[in-house]
């Protein structure tokens, strides 16, 4: 799939479009797990949508989802 090829190449607007996708669930499962992980990359590289998508996604999501999701996210890595 082209766009995990751009997420991996560690493109911000990929993996701001890639958590879009696992949180709406178009085209893959939905899962707001993935979603966040992702968006924290594309936040930490200054995506200003990720940020803004990243934070209003943690205020829905319980504490061990945001747990499960940083563990993702160095798992990724």
């Amino acid at each position: 799939m082209w766009m995990h090829r751009a997420v991996q190449q560690g493109l911000a607007i990929a993996q701001n479009h890639l958590a879009f996708m696992y949180f709406s669930g178009q085209g893959v499962a939905e899962d707001y797990t993935f979603a966040l992980a992702w968006w924290n990359f594309a936040s930490a590289k200054g995506n200003e949508q990720a940020r803004f998508a990243k934070e209003a996604l943690r205020k829905i999501m319980t504490a061990a989802q945001i747990a499960e999701a940083q563990v993702l996210s160095r798992e990724l890595e």
